[in-house]
This record gives structure tokens, sequence and C-alpha cells, in this order.
């Protein structure tokens, strides 16, 4: 069996991953990059993603490179999904 890994997929707080009118030219819906848009600008996903150096750090920063960590235990997942796209306050 094909296994896949996903990381740092955006969910809003509706619960969508993706926008209406999902096809192959249009993997992620009409629309549906805008939600991941947040994302493209950071360090982690310049590098982890397109080669590049440089990128914009912040909170989105920091929330993008918790999602490429390889050592997640239960815990830590479940506080990373939890948090949601933006730290929140406790």
């Amino acid at each position: 069996m094909t296994r896949l890994r996903v990381e740092s997929f955006t969910i809003s707080l509706d619960g969508f991953g993706a926008g209406p009118d999902q096809d192959v030219n249009n993997p992620l819906g009409v629309g549906g990059t805008s939600l991941h848009g947040w994302a493209i600008p950071t360090r982690t996903f310049q590098k982890n993603l397109f080669g590049n150096d440089g990128g914009e750090t912040g909170v989105d920063e920091d929330f993008a490179a918790r999602g490429f960590q390889k050592d997640w235990s239960l815990d830590s997942r479940q506080e990373h999904v939890r948090a949601g796209s933006r730290t929140l306050a406790r």
C-alpha cells in the first residue's frame, strides 16, 4: 500500500482544506490556494518547497517550522492541532 505524509496543511476554521469544485486542474479547488497563502512567504516553505534562501519570519514562520518537525510525539501533534494556524493565547 502506498503511504503519503502531508506536512503543514492548512484547515480553515470551518473545517475545509480546499475550495469548491476540486478537479485535476484545481487540486485544491477553485480559490483553494488562497487558504494556504499565509505559508508560502515563510522561510520554512521557501526552503522546503522551493529551495530558496530567505523568507519571512514571525508567527507564521514559527508555526510553519513546527509543521516540518520530524520528531512529533503524540502530545505535540495534539497541541499543534489545537493551536490552529496561528498561536493562540492559552
